[in-house]
Order: structure tokens, then sequence, then C-alpha cells
């Protein structure tokens, strides 16, 4: 039986591909830039496609996530559908796992105890969290990736190149990447700080 963090996931991915189709490698550069409140990883989404590859709702054909007609129809559907029809496929799976229907409704019960709140929270406005408090940590995390990297290269002698490091993020925050380092040979390094 999948979490009810790995369904969520799930219905985020779905929303992301779309109702036809999308590129798989543009698909999964999505879950790396898409804002979910420092609650679902890279991995959490791409464990969410898995899924939803698994309940055949999406399928991978050449370099494109293809969707199903079943999830077509579901994606105007609300997300305790979708909720539904996931853990409802998943239940052949749970077959293989040597679980008794008894369980399988209980875990179905957990996961639907109440359809609003679920609602809520696969919507992303169930969440309470402070914005400047991600905001103010990340500027943390970033100064000090900075501090590190210029001190690295003047501690090799490379002065000059510690003047290079560049915290893009200050200027661009759809570059992919917070901050630029030069390398001592040649090139740059790019930071994500998370």
């Amino acid at each position: 039986m999948p979490t009810q963090h790995a369904i969520q996931a799930a219905v985020h991915v779905s929303k992301i591909i779309g109702s036809q189709r999308a590129k798989a490698s543009d698909t999964r550069e999505s879950y790396w830039r898409r804002s979910l409140g420092g609650v679902f990883s890279p991995a959490d989404m791409q464990i969410g496609e898995e899924l939803l590859i698994d309940c055949g709702l999406i399928k991978l054909q050449g370099i494109d996530l293809v969707v199903s007609q079943e999830l077509r129809d579901l994606f105007e559907a609300s997300a305790v559908e979708l909720t539904a029809v996931i853990c409802l496929r998943s239940a052949a799976c749970v077959e293989k796992m040597d679980v008794t229907s008894q369980e399988l409704v209980q875990e179905l019960n957990l996961l639907l105890v109440d359809p609003a709140f679920i609602e809520k929270t696969f919507n992303g406005i169930g969440r309470l969290f402070d914005q400047s408090l991600l905001k103010e940590i990340g500027n943390i995390g970033e100064a000090l990736v900075v501090a590190r990297s210029r001190q690295e290269l003047k501690r090799l002698g490379r002065d000059d190149l510690a003047l290079k490091v560049n915290r893009v993020s200050l200027l661009d925050d759809t570059a992919g990447y917070d901050i630029e380092a030069p390398y001592i040979s040649d090139g740059q390094r790019l930071f994500e700080v998370k």
C-alpha cells in the first residue's frame, strides 16, 4: 500500500504532467523547481510518478509521459477521487504482499478519514508555514556556501578566483542554481542550496 505522502506526491505529479502528455525530462526537471512548501523533495515526486505508472494512470512512451484516459477523466476531479483510484489500483500490488482485504480497508480508512482535510492538504492550502522564515533559512544557507567556497579558493592560494564566487539567486531565481564558483582549473561549479 502506498503511503499517504507518496499518494500526495502522485497527485502533484499528475498536475505537473497535465491532461495529455509531457516530456519525461521536462517533468522531472519540474520536480526540482516546483514550490511545494518544502514538503515534497524531487525524490518524493519521482516516487509519485512511479506510483502513477504502476497504477497504469500514466505510461512512459519513448521520452514522453502519456496520461491515460482514466487520469484525463479525473483531471478535473478532486484529489480525494484521485486518491481513491490510486489506492484501489494499488490493491493489486497489496495482494502480492500478503495483506488481507480487511487490512487494506483499514489503510484506506486511514487515508480517507477526512476528505475535506485531505483535499486542502493536496492542494497545498492545509499547511501553515512561514514563507519569510524559509527565505531567511535559504539566505543563511546560501551565505554559508558562498563563504565556504571563497575560503576554499583562498586556502588554495587563489584569491583572484575567490572574488568570482557569485550568488546568482540575488539577481535571478530561475537559473536552477543559487551560486556559481570557479574551479581552479577551468569552468564553473553550480550550487543549488536547499
